[in-house]
């Protein structure tokens, strides 16, 4: 399953992802952790060049995450 969040900052966006995980025991791919880890804090810019790394990356990893479970109806 994939929840896929959007919204203006500071909306809950966050709040409510992890509070589905809790209940889920699923992943958050969070595309600021992501930046996080991606780019030193010096070179963290919040342009279209690096949003699109780092959703092409969550697609990526939610790509693997899903192959890696077994279907279920």
């Amino acid at each position: 399953m994939i929840v896929l969040m959007a919204g203006l900052p500071g909306t809950g966006k966050s709040t409510l992802a992890r509070e589905l995980a809790r209940r889920t025991s699923g992943p958050v791919l969070s595309k600021d952790e992501f930046r996080h880890a991606l780019f030193a804090p010096e070179e963290i810019e919040y342009s279209n060049r690096q949003d699109d790394i780092c959703q092409e990356l969550m697609l990526q990893t939610a790509s693997y995450l899903l192959a890696r479970v077994p279907a279920r109806i």
